[in-house]
């Protein structure tokens, strides 16, 4: 599991989220934790208000069993998206052939709201 944000992150303060998800380890084998959850804690440690760096020490310094709180973002319903969508705004079908962003890229849907004018 990889994860990005943190104090002082992109200019703002933003919480820890999962950016990618080996399906091969231990997390994605478990499967209740996505790309795009926030995690709040881990063994009771909060993960909220610190840096990526102390964030990513305070998970691998973990001892075993490792109990993670963690806030699921679920993007939208496909349906419900495009009903919000104005016509103007709607995927054009060149859009649908573009290939996704790489996993080193990702970062959630909220976080695009960050690039507006405070």
């Amino acid at each position: 599991m990889t994860v990005a944000g943190g104090m002082s992150s992109r200019g703002w303060d933003l919480p820890i989220y999962v950016t990618n998800v080996d399906p091969d380890g231990v997390v994605g084998q478990e499967g209740s934790i996505h790309k795009g959850d926030i995690l709040l804690n881990v063994n009771g440690m909060d993960l909220t208000g610190v840096t990526r760096g102390e964030a990513v020490a305070n998970l691998k310094n973990t001892s075993s069993p490792v109990v993670l709180k963690v806030l699921e973002m679920r993007p939208p319903e496909d349906s419900q998206q495009e009903c919000t969508l104005p016509p103007c705004l709607t995927p054009s079908p060149t859009d649908s052939t573009k290939s996704p962003l790489p996993n080193d890229d990702y970062s959630p849907l909220w976080v695009s709201w960050l690039q507006l004018p405070r």
